[in-house]
Order: C-alpha cells, then sequence, then structure tokens
C-alpha cells in the first residue's frame, strides 16, 4: 500500500489547489486513493468525540447535534454542515468495521453511447 502523506494549512490539514493532499505515486488512481483517505481521516475527527464509551446516550445525542450544526472545512476546502443522521450513519460504521467503513465509495458515471459507437450511415 501507497504511503499517505497530509501537508498540514489552514484547513484541517488541507492546503493547495488539489486539496493539499497527495500520495506517493499511482498517478490519478493514487491521487484518487488520497482523497478518499482524507475525506475518511475528516468523518473520524468529527465523530471521534462522540466514539467515547464513557458518554450517556443522553450526553452522545447531545454532542453529535452540536457537531452537526456547526460548519466545518472539508478537505476540498469547502465548508460543509453534516445531518445527525448522517453522523449516526458513520458512527454506526466506524463502530462495526474501523477506520476503512469511512472511506467513501467510487462513483461512477454511466454514460450515453458515444459518437465512436454509432456510425451512420451504417455499413
Amino acid at each position: 500500500m501507497e504511503d499517505f502523506v497530509a501537508e498540514t494549512g489552514n484547513n484541517n490539514g488541507v492546503s493547495g489547489a488539489d486539496g493539499g493532499w497527495r500520495t506517493s505515486g499511482g498517478g490519478e488512481e493514487g491521487a484518487q486513493r488520497g482523497r478518499a483517505q482524507a475525506v475518511a481521516l475528516f468523518r473520524w475527527q468529527l465523530i471521534c468525540p462522540a466514539l467515547d464509551a464513557a458518554l450517556s446516550t443522553k450526553a452522545r445525542g447531545r454532542l453529535v447535534r452540536s457537531i452537526a450544526s456547526a460548519e466545518h472545512a472539508h478537505p476540498s476546502g469547502e465548508r460543509v454542515r453534516y445531518s445527525r443522521d448522517t453522523l449516526d450513519r458513520w458512527i454506526r460504521r466506524y463502530r462495526a468495521g474501523g477506520f476503512d467503513e469511512l472511506v467513501p465509495t467510487a462513483r461512477y458515471r454511466i454514460r450515453g453511447p458515444t459518437s465512436r459507437c454509432w456510425r451512420w450511415p451504417p455499413g
């Protein structure tokens, strides 16, 4: 597995035009993995206080609502807010499978046929 390096900056450890996250190699695929790891780390940082086993259910609820009400600096550099449902889902996923469950999954765009696929007139 490639090394993951975070450059420090003013946005939760994010700086630079590319979000400040870089990998030790792998081209675009390595960059995508680096961004996904940065997002997972960001999610973990948000939910970490709520993972304390010593918190009561009521105290955890107050804490998660507090996190949900605040704006946060996403690794992309934009300011974001997350609903309590989203934070609760991340907490459940972390408890079920650890840090790897916080890594976002790849999203693929389904494309229609391109001009290379169609020839007119057929023949």
